[in-house]
């Protein structure tokens, strides 16, 4: 008898371990990402610009947001492991563009409604539907470079002359405020899009009230930074409460 109740607890013990090891790891896609290829009933298709950033809210839920060739989307998905599915509410602009970019833009954007897997590696994301596959690269802070076009002011988030820049490399914020050179340090999450700048040199150059103002309200709003959002061709920073301070778009 004792023979016997061994093994059935062995057998309980073994379908207990099979039964845990058989759960599916959760999937970690947070972060940004830039779409690379898209398939169509296994046919590759000509891509246009599009990204996907992913954020946990938790209990397996993610919020999306991105470019998809023409107009900025938002959106929402379930996880359970490797199995997704997007909320039916998925929202984006109305903007129109070239006709090749608005009919990738449709194929993409369907994709997004049909996806029901997804795969995630350090440096690529898979979203799989029933007849088209994307894949998505990495996409970071580190190595871009960008120009100011808006700033909050304290009252409203206004356009900025296009003098003002700032690139990213190996933990440096290195930009042009307008006037002065400015090379500050920087911390940055990918995965839970955490900013903050720290202090460094800053050149001394005199210009117009105009423009040592803007300088001002710019080098205020990278010490308020919180956080960021990385979105087509555009970046914007946050502070702690979410509201925007600072938008760029790519240096040509």
């Amino acid at each position: 008898m004792k023979r016997f109740a061994t093994l059935a607890l062995a057998a309980a013990s073994c379908g207990f371990l099979l039964s845990c090891a058989s759960k599916t790891a959760k999937v970690d896609a947070r972060g940004d990402w830039e779409l690379v290829s898209f398939e169509k009933d296994g046919t590759e298709v000509a891509i246009v610009t599009a990204t996907l950033s992913v954020t946990d809210k938790g209990a397996g839920e993610y919020d999306i947001t991105g470019f998809s060739g023409v107009n900025n989307y938002r959106g929402s998905l379930n996880a359970n492991g490797n199995k997704i599915t997007f909320a039916p509410n998925l929202a984006s602009t109305r903007m129109a563009g070239p006709q090749d970019a608005m009919e990738f833009e449709t194929l993409y954007l369907e994709l997004l409604g049909n996806a029901d897997t997804w795969s995630v590696t350090d440096s690529e994301l898979v979203l799989s539907g029933r007849t088209a596959t994307a894949r998505f690269v990495k996409k970071t802070l580190d190595g871009t470079s960008w120009q100011l076009s808006a700033a909050n002011t304290g009252n409203a988030v206004v356009s900025q002359p296009g003098t003002i820049t700032l690139a990213f490399t190996d933990g440096t914020a290195a930009g042009f405020t307008g006037i002065n050179i400015l090379n500050l340090g920087y911390t940055a999450d990918e995965k839970t899009h955490a900013l903050s700048f720290a202090d460094g040199p800053l050149t001394r150059r005199a210009g117009s009230e105009e423009e040592m103002a803007a300088e001002q309200l710019f080098i205020d709003n990278l010490f308020k930074t919180a956080s960021y959002s990385l979105n087509g061709d555009g970046l914007t920073l946050y502070d702690a409460d979410g509201t925007t301070l600072l938008h760029f778009v790519q240096a040509q």
